[in-house]
């Protein structure tokens, strides 16, 4: 199975689902110009609530977060945990570059799950712990239904994402946003990617 990754980043404006949920609350708990001035790190998300929609059973997705030190001392991303809080899906955590983000740096904090085990809702929260003094552990979730699988034609190269939409609420327009998207061939045969990759605004501007 042939598998590449596809990264997608700019403002949450150029988000693929951008309809609107419960407020997202990126900022850190200390106003950034406190914890600027006096030193401190201060850990802030792309986004803290992702829905990704309606999931197919046997799909397997890796929801990434942008963990951002908008504080002026080194950040340091600790022990990320996650729990089913609805449904019965069991998860990974893991992290990239987040050992030691200096002001204004970032790093990834990625969550792992499925093919799932039941059908109809589940929500994922996600424990991150830091050095941010204020909010020693900061919580994300992930919610989504999962549906029966489609019977799939093996024929020839089959593309397909590990995630259609990504729902992240309301965020300020200036606002950084990354993705990460898993693309496999599914099919029988290779699969080769033409064109050039493009992101369009549907909504907004």
């Amino acid at each position: 199975m042939t598998r590449l990754i596809l990264l997608v980043a700019g403002i949450a404006a150029l988000a693929i689902a951008c309809a609107p949920s419960a407020p997202a609350k990126p900022t850190p708990t200390v106003p950034l110009s406190q914890a600027k001035l006096a030193g401190t790190p201060a850990l802030a998300f792309d986004k803290r609530q992702v829905d990704l929609g309606i999931v197919a059973q046997d799909q397997q997705t890796t929801q990434t977060f942008l963990a951002i030190n908008l504080g002026g001392g080194p950040l340091k991303v600790g022990t990320v945990s996650v729990k089913a809080e609805q449904g019965c899906d069991v998860a990974e955590a893991f992290t990239k570059g987040t050992d030691d983000l200096k002001s204004e740096e970032a790093g990834l904090v990625f969550v792992k799950f499925g093919p799932h085990q039941k059908l109809g809702a589940h929500r994922l929260n996600v424990s991150v712990a830091s050095n941010d003094a204020t909010t020693p552990v900061a919580n994300l979730s992930v919610s989504f239904t999962v549906a029966e699988s489609a019977a799939r034609s093996q024929a020839g190269p089959r593309l397909r994402a590990d995630k259609d939409i990504i729902d992240i609420g309301t965020v300020p327009n200036d606002w950084p946003f990354y993705e990460e998207f898993t693309l496999r061939n599914e099919g029988d045969a290779p699969l080769n990617l033409t064109g050039k990759l493009e992101a369009r605004v549907e909504e907004g501007c």
